[in-house]
């Protein structure tokens, strides 16, 4: 649901020609400090868990890169046609945390799908 990373290692690995091996970010809060984000290396920080230890993806790095790449250019596709789908990925938890409701269709879209023509009747 979160394309950050994603997002960062693409713009990444589009202007450098070295390898991306990782993509993390901190997460600061009063009872914690946590390094969270993608890798296959035990060698970053003592803290990262690679991929083989995460129950999130069960493929390696490279397979999570391209993974994130082909959602990411499959979402530009689609913008690009004027293809704007209400699409969560997780139903409403997607949303739980969106400031944006003013803005979401999902409504709209929940609504349409309950709202059912002579022809499907």
């Amino acid at each position: 649901d979160d394309m950050q990373l994603p997002l960062y290692q693409l713009a990444i690995a589009d202007k450098t020609e070295h390898t991306v091996s990782a993509v993390l970010i901190y997460k600061i809060n009063i009872e914690n400090i946590l390094l969270f984000g993608a890798t296959d290396s035990t060698e970053i920080h003592a803290k990262t868990k690679p991929l083989s230890q995460n129950r999130s993806f069960s493929g390696d790095w490279p397979q999570l890169q391209a993974r994130w790449n082909g959602i990411i250019h499959g979402l530009v596709a689609e913008f690009e046609s004027g293809l704007v789908a209400v699409a969560p990925n997780r139903g409403a938890t997607t949303c739980q945390y969106c400031d944006f409701p003013a803005l979401c269709r999902i409504a709209e879209s929940d609504r349409d799908a309950l709202t059912l023509s002579e022809d499907e009747l």
